[in-house]
């Protein structure tokens, strides 16, 4: 655009991007941070400007006690599946589970899982297959 000038706007750091989110939350839009700055910047410009929120901060900002950050597939569904069990697949864990999940879903959790050291994994041969199992690990207790 000729002529148009940009305007420069402190939206006071990452204390106003924080409350940004809070307030955004609170009305059911879990964003990232550079979606809250935009939206602190246009709160602070006035009723006149529109922002775009893209994104959302669901996963990365959960909250939670014990194995806080753990969706409910993670920390509940599949870690009591796997406790106590011997190794389990991915399959294996996703057919107990009893359609509650999607096996994509499963992979996605049981790999997650395994990142936070809260599952481990070996290979072992199924029908001259070699394939991964999961099992608990002892230390997400």
């Amino acid at each position: 655009m000729k002529g148009a000038e940009a305007e420069v706007v402190d939206v006071g750091g990452d204390e106003e991007t924080v409350k940004s989110m809070i307030e955004l939350a609170r009305n059911g839009l879990y964003v990232k941070p550079v979606s809250a700055m935009a939206y602190a910047a246009a709160v602070s410009l006035g009723r006149d400007y529109v922002v775009v929120i893209t994104g959302t901060g669901l996963k990365e900002y959960r909250v939670g006690r014990g194995l806080g950050g753990l969706t409910r597939l993670q920390g509940g569904a599949i870690l009591r599946v796997l406790e106590g069990s011997s190794p389990l697949t991915a399959y294996q864990v996703w057919e107990r589970l009893s359609g509650t999940a999607t096996l994509q879903g499963v992979y996605k959790a049981l790999n997650s899982l395994a990142r936070r050291g809260l599952v481990t994994f070996s290979y072992e041969v199924y029908g001259g297959k070699k394939v991964r199992v999961f099992r608990a690990s002892q230390n997400y207790k």
